[in-house]
């Protein structure tokens, strides 16, 4: 089921427990963000560890994408 059947206003992609991503994923990670702007959705990224956090931020993506520090409602 696709995100827009869902009716929600948003998705946020926790990465916390992820220990890698490659270019296979940070170009997932660019196609889910393009797809909410033009869906009209939130999409937010809590950032994931160390080598993951690298990766990002040598992509430049970490200035692209919309990152939070935590999942919104979490305690």
């Amino acid at each position: 089921m696709a995100i827009e059947e869902l009716g929600t206003g948003g998705l946020v992609l926790d990465l916390r427990h992820l220990s890698f991503i490659d270019s296979a994923g940070l170009h997932v990670l660019i196609a889910a963000h393009k797809r909410a702007i033009a869906g009209g959705w939130r999409f937010q990224i809590v950032s994931g560890p160390g080598r993951v956090w690298r990766a990002l931020k040598l992509s430049g993506l970490t200035n692209e994408l919309p990152f939070v520090s935590r999942v919104p409602g979490e305690d």
